[in-house]
Order: C-alpha cells, then structure tokens, then sequence
C-alpha cells in the first residue's frame, strides 16, 4: 500500500529516473556511495 506522504517523493523519483538513463544496479551503487538525490532521502 502507498502512503499518501510517499507520494511526493514517488512523483520525483520517477520524474528522475525517466530522465537519466540508470539502472537499479546503478542506484544500488549511488546508494552505497550516499550519492542519491535529497529528495529519495528524506
């Protein structure tokens, strides 16, 4: 189930990814390195 304070940060991460080519071994990666975008991390 969606929560409706997730849905903000769910619009944007896939406006995100629908803009840059990755995939989810690269955002793995970006995870592991603390290099995701602030609005995946709060």
């Amino acid at each position: 189930m969606i929560e409706s304070w997730e849905l903000p940060n769910r619009s944007e991460l896939i406006d995100y990814l629908r803009q840059h080519d990755v995939d989810r071994f690269e955002i793995f990666a970006m995870y592991l390195n603390n290099e995701l975008p602030k609005f995946i991390e709060s």
